[in-house]
C-alpha cells in the first residue's frame, strides 16, 4: 500500500512539474510552428512572391496604358464632337442660295418673238448672305467646247433675306435665231459634220455666309426645241458632255 501511494505521488509530481520534459509525446512544442520549418523551402516561396508582384505590376502598367489610350481617344472624340457641333451651328445659321426655278416668257417684237427666262432665286437659310452676286448668260456654242461659265457677262449685286426669294430677268434670245441654229444643225447632221451647236442657258451665284465662309453655285442647261412649234414651248435639260459639271454647289464646282 505504501509503495502504491508513493508511486502515485511520484506520478502526480511528475505531471505537475513544469520543469519536466515528458509533458507530451509530440516532438513539437507550442512554438514548433516556426521552429520546425525547413529553411530550404523559404527561397521558392520568396521567388513565387516576386513573380506574383511582377505580374501585378505588369497588369497595372497595361491597365495604365489602356487608361491613357482611352483618355486620348476620349479627348479626340470630344474635340471632334466640338468641331462637328461648331460646323452644325454654322450650317444652321448660314445662308443657302440656290436657283429655285427658271420660267419662260415670250414677247412679240414685230414679226419675231423674243424668248426670255425669269430666274427665281431663293435663300433657304436663316441669315442674309454677304456680297451676293448673281450672273447669267445664254448663247450657242459647239457641243464639244467647254463653256466659259465664269465670264460673268450680266452680273447683279443684290441681297436676299432669310427664307426669301427674288426674281431676276435672265438672258433672252429670238425665235428666228433659234430656227436658224436648228436648221444649220439639221444640215450639219445630214453631212455628218461633227460641228453641231447647242444653245446654252447658264449662270451662278457667289456669296459669303455669316462666318465669312465663301460659297458658290452654278447651273447649266441646254435648250431643246422643235421648229414646228417653236413659239409654243422649249425644254431645258441639264448640260451633258463637257459641261455636265456646272450643275454644282461649293466644292463640287470645277475650279
Amino acid at each position: 500500500m505504501r509503495r502504491e501511494c508513493k508511486a502515485n505521488g511520484n506520478k502526480r509530481q511528475s505531471d505537475e512539474d513544469p520543469g519536466g520534459v515528458a509533458l507530451t509525446d509530440d516532438k513539437g512544442s507550442k512554438d514548433s510552428g516556426t521552429s520546425n520549418e525547413n529553411p530550404k523551402n523559404q527561397k521558392p516561396q520568396r521567388d513565387c512572391l516576386d513573380i506574383a508582384n511582377l505580374i501585378i505590376l505588369f497588369l497595372a502598367f497595361v491597365a495604365a496604358c489602356i487608361a491613357a489610350g482611352e483618355a486620348d481617344r476620349l479627348a479626340n472624340l470630344t474635340q471632334t464632337m466640338m468641331g462637328d457641333s461648331k460646323k452644325f451651328n454654322e450650317a444652321q445659321q448660314r445662308a443657302f442660295i440656290f436657283l429655285k426655278s427658271m420660267d419662260r416668257e415670250t414677247e412679240t417684237l414685230g414679226t419675231d418673238t423674243l424668248v426670255k427666262w425669269r430666274q427665281t432665286w431663293r435663300n433657304n437659310g436663316v441669315t442674309q448672305p454677304k456680297g451676293l452676286v448673281i450672273w447669267s448668260d445664254c448663247h450657242d456654242e459647239l457641243m464639244s467646247v467647254p463653256l466659259d461659265v465664269h465670264r460673268h457677262i450680266a452680273q447683279t449685286k443684290t441681297f436676299i433675306g432669310p427664307n426669301s426669294e427674288q426674281t431676276l430677268v435672265g438672258c433672252e434670245t429670238s425665235s428666228s435665231f433659234l430656227k436658224q441654229l436648228d436648221a444649220g444643225d439639221i444640215v450639219r447632221g445630214l453631212l455628218r459634220d461633227n460641228t453641231r451647236r447647242l444653245f446654252y442657258v447658264f449662270g451662278g451665284a457667289t456669296y459669303r455666309d455669316v462666318s465669312d465662309t465663301a460659297h458658290m453655285m452654278e447651273f447649266c442647261y441646254q435648250l431643246m426645241w422643235d421648229n414646228r412649234k417653236i413659239d409654243l414651248g422649249f425644254e431645258l435639260f441639264p448640260c451633258d458632255g463637257v459641261n455636265a459639271s456646272h450643275n454644282c454647289v461649293d466644292e463640287e464646282c470645277p475650279k
